[in-house]
């Protein structure tokens, strides 16, 4: 399928199209946080929404219609009319912003919004460089700017306290960037973890949208 296509109709004009894998590659890959959450918020607004697959075998990531959407070529990437955005954390900060109706982000002013910032950042600058390390049995260079997997542990434990969810009973987009990286650890193997993060990715694996693990 050409990208072309999904950006320029006329239906999806006004609609929101989000980039990611073909169905192929989902299958064989699994399925991105980003593409669940967008999931989540066209469950929860009555707004246009298409997901549009990118087939990596083909290196449509690298076309030059795709790379003036991400110019890394990299997925997943959202087109809003005339906004181009890249990067998971963003395309869930600018959706759940853009549809306060779905509830699942704290709106600005709200009490909760700074933490639920931090975290949101906290989930690819610390978090996800930190298990990569960790599952990739790399050596931790503090200089590199991010913690150890043990203390990002840690802090989430400490986020998590006793509820269900970051933020007690409400899902947020922050439940879609954090508690995507412990769903990618189990994913690809990654040895049993603490028993609270253990049983929060269980939680969020129970979710209708959640993403889902193939054998």
């Amino acid at each position: 399928m050409s990208i072309s296509r999904p950006v320029h109709t006329e239906f999806q004009r006004s609609a929101l199209v989000l980039h990611d894998r073909s169905a192929a590659e989902a299958e064989v890959r699994h399925r991105g946080s980003c593409a669940d959450f967008f999931d989540h918020v066209k469950k929860r607004s009555h707004h246009r929404f298409v997901l549009s697959p990118i087939d990596f075998q083909k290196r449509e990531h690298k076309s030059p219609e795709f790379l003036k959407i991400n110019p890394a070529g990299k997925l997943p990437a959202l087109v809003d009319g005339d906004s181009r955005i890249f990067e998971g954390a963003a395309i869930c900060l600018y959706l759940g912003d853009k549809f306060p109706q779905a509830k699942l982000a704290p709106q600005i002013g709200a009490p909760e919004r700074g933490r639920y910032l931090s975290l949101m950042v906290y989930s690819t600058s610390q978090l996800e460089p930190a298990m990569g390390d960790a599952l990739l049995k790399a050596q931790h260079l503090p200089q590199r700017g991010w913690t150890n997997f043990e203390t990002a542990k840690d802090v989430i434990e400490g986020e998590l306290g006793d509820g269900p969810h970051l933020f007690g009973d409400w899902f947020t987009a922050a439940d879609v960037m954090i508690g995507s990286m412990f769903i990618w650890k189990r994913i690809w193997g990654g040895p049993p973890d603490r028993p609270k993060l253990e049983a929060y990715v269980d939680r969020l694996l129970q979710r209708p949208t959640a993403m889902k693990m193939s054998g």
